[in-house]
C-alpha cells in the first residue's frame, strides 16, 4: 500500500489492480440524500407507514422503511503524460480505467504540450488495448509540458460540453511547466469558475520534505479546493475517502 507505484514491479502492478477495483467501488457507490422505498433498509419510513396503516386503527402497525439512493459521481480528469510524469502516468491511467468501467459519467483527458480527450478510447475492453490506443493518438506523450496552454484548450474547446456546475475536476500532474505562468494563472481562474470542486493530484507530494516550488505548482496552489498526493495505493484510498466528503 505505501510502496511508489515508479518502483512497483508487473506482479505488483497486478496485484494494485485489485485493490484498484475496491477503491473505484468506494468511489462510484456514494450515497445520495434521496431515500427510496425498501423493505429491508435501516429506516422507517414514517410518511408511508402513517398512510398505510391510516385504516388500521388500534389494531395493528405496519412499518414501512427505506434507504438511501446508489448516486453516480461526475468527474472530469486531466491527467498529465509528460516525460516528467512517465512512471506514474500509465499506472494513474489505469486507475482512471477503472473509475470510467464503473463510473459512466466520467470524461478523461490527457495532456503535454496540447489536451487530447481519451474518454472514447477508454470504453474498449481492457486496458491493455486502452493504453496501446491512447498511446498511438497522443504524440505528445513523454514530451514536455504546456500546462496553461493545454488547460486553455480544454477551456475553449471541451469545457462548454463536458463541464457542469456540480463537475469535481481532477488535475493529475506534478506541475513542472515550461509555459507562461501569466496564462496558467488566467486559465486556472476560468476552470475554477466553472467547477464544483478543484481538485490537484501530485505524485511528488508524498516524497519527505517536497515543498511546491516550481513555478507551475505555485501557479495552481491558490485556485485549488484539494492539492493531495497521488504516488501509492495508499494515497489513492486517501483519494476516494475525500471524494466520498465531498459528494456528501
Amino acid at each position: 500500500m505505501q510502496k511508489d507505484l515508479a518502483a512497483m514491479s508487473d506482479k505488483e502492478i497486478e496485484e494494485a489492480r485489485r485493490v484498484i477495483a475496491e477503491i473505484v467501488n468506494i468511489i462510484a457507490n456514494r450515497r445520495s440524500r434521496r431515500r427510496f422505498p425498501d423493505n429491508s433498509g435501516r429506516e422507517v419510513d414514517f410518511r408511508r407507514t402513517w398512510r398505510r396503516n391510516a385504516l388500521m386503527g388500534r389494531d395493528g402497525v405496519e412499518l414501512a422503511r427505506r434507504r438511501k439512493r446508489i448516486k453516480k459521481t461526475k468527474l472530469m480528469v486531466l491527467c498529465d503524460v509528460s516525460g516528467s510524469m512517465d512512471c506514474y502516468s500509465r499506472f494513474l491511467i489505469q486507475f482512471i480505467y477503472a473509475i470510467k468501467r464503473e463510473i459512466p459519467d466520467v470524461e478523461v483527458g490527457v495532456f503535454s504540450t496540447r489536451m487530447t480527450v481519451i474518454s472514447r478510447m477508454l470504453k474498449t475492453k481492457s486496458v491493455e488495448e486502452s493504453l496501446r490506443e491512447v498511446s498511438d493518438q497522443v504524440h505528445d506523450w513523454a514530451g514536455g509540458t504546456d500546462i496553461g496552454s493545454c488547460i486553455r484548450e480544454f477551456n475553449d474547446v471541451f469545457a462548454r460540453d463536458m463541464l457542469r456546475s456540480k463537475t469535481v475536476m481532477i488535475i493529475v500532474s506534478d506541475g513542472w511547466d515550461r509555459g507562461d505562468t501569466g496564462l496558467m494563472r488566467q486559465e486556472m481562474e476560468r476552470l475554477r469558475r466553472r467547477v464544483h470542486k478543484l481538485m490537484w493530484l501530485n505524485p511528488l507530494l508524498g516524497s519527505p520534505g517536497y515543498q511546491p516550488l516550481c513555478l507551475g505548482m505555485k501557479t495552481a496552489l491558490p485556485y485549488l479546493n484539494y492539492f493531495m498526493p497521488a504516488h501509492n495505493l495508499e494515497s489513492l484510498v486517501e483519494l476516494a475517502k475525500t471524494l466520498r466528503s465531498v459528494w456528501r
